[in-house]
């Protein structure tokens, strides 16, 4: 019985959630235009064919759902007392997401490619996001800081364990919420030793895995 139930469930949950992607992408696209980002994207999103040796998630309709999701979750922190570092940040505009709706004391992104850095830079100083500061660095080399809420969007899970490695002293003594999207399976991260002894929020239908310290 419980397994005719739960083929149900899921069986509904896969036929609503295109509608509930389509419903939360529209609100999404009135963001974007409040920020002056839709033009700035559109631009940008001209240059990927440049930057396809990178394996970028190809899904579509889910990203505003899942960052709103993500800032439910962290509604109940105090977030005030961490920096946000958005690693992969791109054109800034899941910085300027978590900036509009959620207090941090200081919000970093981590770019490597010139043309996102360039975009994002312009967007913020249009916007005038002062709270916002975007660095051109590879992420593997890049030092967190203690109480940092760390948001990963990459999609190589080599560049990911290599940053885990590069942090390790940092993640071990648990003063630092890190937060994966975009990737498929929570086993790659319940097997990082760094992450044991952290409390896993799994939410694989949205894609996202947020690890509490």
């Amino acid at each position: 019985m419980n397994k005719i139930l739960s083929k149900i469930y899921y069986g509904l949950l896969n036929f609503l959630l295109p509608y509930g992607y389509s419903y939360f992408e529209y609100y999404y696209q009135g963001f974007q235009r409040n920020y002056g980002l839709k033009s700035e994207i559109i631009n940008v999103g001209k240059e990927r064919k440049n930057l396809s040796r990178f394996n970028y998630p190809k899904n579509k309709n889910t990203k505003y759902l899942q960052i709103w999701s993500i800032k439910q979750k962290l509604k109940s922190l105090n977030t005030e007392k961490y920096q946000f570092i958005d690693i992969g940040s791109g054109w800034g505009s899941t910085l300027i997401y978590f900036n509009h709706y959620l207090n941090f004391k200081k919000m970093i992104g981590i770019e490597n490619q010139n043309k996102f850095v360039d975009t994002s830079k312009k967007i913020i100083r249009k916007n005038n996001l002062n709270k916002i500061k975007i660095i051109k660095k590879n992420a593997v080399k890049f030092k967190w800081k203690e109480n940092s809420i760390v948001f990963i969007n990459l999609p190589d899970k080599e560049i990911i364990n290599k940053m885990f490695e590069f942090n390790a002293t940092n993640i071990l003594k648990k003063k630092n919420i890190v937060i994966v999207v975009n990737h498929e399976s929570s086993e790659f991260f319940k097997r990082k030793k760094f992450l044991k002894n952290y409390r896993l929020i799994n939410c694989s239908l949205l894609r996202y895995y947020i690890f509490l310290n």
